[in-house]
């Protein structure tokens, strides 16, 4: 991947205009074709003289160096690989650990994003990396790209997208560069109709779409835009009303989902309702609450949010359980059928820290780091209203379900989250071998949860 002479040109001016400094973050490590003395031209404001057709091996600036004459103190490079030699080792489809987020204030997407098959998860993220007052600047395929990417780019997707989460848009290019010449020369069009057809003659030239964002605010939730056909852009949040299910339509649920989701990925909402329900059916916590396999920390999202609506006992804690380093190993009896993927040891793996900061908001939690059934210890005297259990396999589930269960309060609920999937024929082992030595049933849901009341009296 690299910067063009031409788009170099731009992100000098644009750096000239706007001086930040701080910190840049490229997506993919980017070579720069430009030299010293012609970035020194760029940032001075005076022409290239004599440019090159191309730059011999070694001519080019270092991207550190390069950045560091835009005046940036601090540089990163992120990729899916470290082959590069990338700084930080992410997958843009994937929610970026806490220590990155608003930390930057420059994002390049120097032709990657394309690339990322979750597009709309690397914009997310792109927002999530940038601090108030940062600017994502993007160098994306438009037109004679075929078959470069997963993607070519539209001016529609990106301007709809950041103008829907708080970001004012800058400047927009469509840069032209030859097919049949030098690179380091191109035609420059300014675009401000971005909803217009644009003309390309995608067998001579390649097409860019070099566009400038700037974050005004945080948003409280990441907006997908909505794609009308027509000039003027629905308000940020218009939602297209076109399913048949009551729940979810429930502004409040959708809300707390979006503000888990953005820190955390997306989950099953479908799930998380059932536990949501289970949770408010209660009337109020006489003890506990607890999940017990963790991952990013949206399910305990959902629980502590729910249960902050409840009357709570004095001292209430909610309880997470997990060893935050991904699954133990799968016994045999975890075995799926063919054709269905395996568990692998270190499945869902996730930094305690990233989820201790995601879950930073209540104060009233209790981490219980270790392997299922050690870390159970330190709760030993905790009574539980509510537990959730997600950890896919059948020897922590079976131990998980001997611990909590003693422990439940008359009325409380227990809901595993694996019992009906056919990725986890050990967890619905386990709850049938549960439920045949206490007598108890379980309801099972077509979510794939199965869910155990405990009697009163």
């Amino acid at each position: 991947m690299g910067l063009p002479l031409p788009v170099v040109r731009l992100l000098a001016e644009h750096c000239r205009a706007r001086p930040a400094g701080g910190a840049v973050l490229t997506l993919g490590v980017q070579d720069i074709d430009a030299t010293a003395d012609e970035v020194e031209s760029l940032l001075a404001g005076a022409p290239i003289a004599d440019s090159p057709p191309a730059l011999r091996p070694g001519d080019a600036i270092a991207a550190d160096r390069f950045f560091k004459a835009l005046r940036f103190s601090e540089y990163q490079s992120l990729d899916l690989l470290d082959s590069e030699g990338a700084s930080i080792i992410h997958d843009l489809s994937q929610p970026v650990p806490h220590r990155w987020r608003a930390h930057f204030d420059l994002v390049i997407d120097g032709g990657t994003i394309e690339h990322v098959f979750d597009i709309a998860a690397a914009l997310r993220h792109i927002v999530g990396l940038l601090k108030v007052g940062g600017a994502a600047f993007h160098v994306s395929p438009l037109s004679g790209w075929e078959n470069h990417g997963f993607y070519s780019i539209n001016p529609k997707l990106l301007t709809r997208f950041y103008r829907a989460n708080g970001f004012q848009i800058e400047s927009a290019q469509v840069v032209r560069l030859s097919k049949t010449s030098s690179i380091r020369e191109a035609r420059f069009d300014d675009l401000t109709d971005f909803d217009a057809p644009l003309q390309a003659d995608s067998l001579r030239e390649y097409a860019l779409l070099v566009l400038v964002a700037r974050k005004v605010a945080e948003p409280a939730t990441i907006v997908g835009p909505i794609d009308t056909h027509q000039k003027a852009a629905p308000t940020a949040t218009a939602r297209l009303r076109d399913d048949l299910l009551y729940w979810q339509q429930e502004e409040e649920f959708t809300r707390v989902c979006e503000q888990g989701e953005a820190l955390c990925g997306p989950g099953p909402r479908d799930r998380y309702y059932v536990i949501k329900e289970f949770l408010a059916s209660l009337g109020r916590l006489g003890a506990d609450t607890a999940e017990c396999g963790i991952y990013r920390g949206l399910g305990s999202w959902i629980i502590r949010h729910y249960a902050e609506q409840l009357p709570r006992r004095a001292g209430y804690r909610h309880h997470l359980f997990d060893s935050f380093e991904g699954l133990s190993a799968p016994a045999p009896v975890d075995a799926p059928a063919a054709g269905v993927r395996p568990w692998r040891a270190g499945d869902m793996a996730w930094s305690l820290d990233d989820v201790k900061q995601t879950l930073a908001r209540w104060e009233d939690l209790a981490f219980h780091r270790g392997w299922i059934p050690e870390c159970f210890e330190a709760a030993r005297e905790a009574r539980f209203a509510f537990v959730h259990i997600d950890v896919d396999l059948y020897e922590p589930t079976r131990d998980a379900l001997a611990f909590f269960h003693p422990r439940l309060i008359a009325g409380g609920i227990i809901v595993i989250d694996d019992d009906g999937f056919l990725t986890c024929p050990g967890a619905r082992r386990a709850v049938d071998e549960f439920a045949a030595a206490t007598g108890q049933r379980f309801v099972r849901l077509p979510t794939g949860q199965a869910v155990l009341v405990r009697a009163r009296g």
